[in-house]
């Protein structure tokens, strides 16, 4: 289907746009986990149209910045009306957290000697990292067992003061930190975008990055 607006004035049309749209029937069964829906779409005011679409997974968003904005103050409830959501439709959930500097490091654990150049530097100290990882992980280990880093590495590496080593090193704490929160749990990582695809050869960074951290992550 195609939905057209158009905007007339003084009998002159100004503006118009269509848009596409598409009709789906409800699910007739349930079943496995077959489609995902990205935290950036699906969340708790969402979760019951993507039920209708036949969505079977969830994710959402952790920011270890506005997780702990002081040392030790941990704020981690925000997580739990979402959760509530996903589980009352049966969705698998996977916790996303954001290994970025300027969404992940908070002031206070930041390497950055300019507090302009955050964006630059992962934590002075990773371990800070593989600490909230086993604060976060050890909260919700009952109702989350798929936590995965992201995202798309391959567009912010060439800002990276220290270019990949940042990013292992808080990728190895990270993971650690979750493991010996749960053991049993599954982290997931090296997420790039759709250039590092498009080289030759393919997902040369993802390449390297697994040859590195194959080891720490599950996939």
């Amino acid at each position: 289907y195609a939905a057209r607006v158009q905007v007339v004035q003084s009998g002159r049309t100004v503006s118009e746009r269509t848009v596409g749209l598409c009709a789906l029937p409800e699910p007739v069964h349930e079943g496995k986990a077959f489609m995902g829906a990205s935290g950036f779409g699906m969340g708790v005011s969402t979760a019951d149209i993507g039920h209708k679409l036949g969505v079977r997974a969830g994710e959402f968003f952790v920011s270890w910045n506005e997780c702990e904005p002081q040392p030790g103050k941990l704020k981690l409830d925000q997580f739990a009306p979402v959760l509530d959501a996903f589980e009352k439709y049966g969705f698998e959930t996977t916790g996303m957290v954001f290994l970025i500097p300027d969404r992940t490091v908070p002031d206070w654990a930041s390497a950055a000697p300019d507090p302009k150049d955050r964006d630059r530097y992962f934590a002075r100290d990773p371990e800070d990292f593989g600490r909230f990882m086993e604060a976060l992980v050890g909260r919700y280990k009952s109702r989350v067992h798929r936590w995965s880093f992201c995202c798309e590495v391959d567009l912010a590496v060439h800002r990276w003061a220290e270019g990949l080593d940042g990013y292992v090193a808080m990728t190895e704490a990270g993971c650690a930190g979750a493991k010996r929160a749960d053991p049993n749990c599954v982290v997931g990582g090296i997420g790039v975008s759709g250039v590092d695809c498009t080289r030759n050869p393919r997902f040369p960074l993802a390449r390297q990055l697994w040859g590195r951290l194959g080891n720490h992550l599950d996939g």
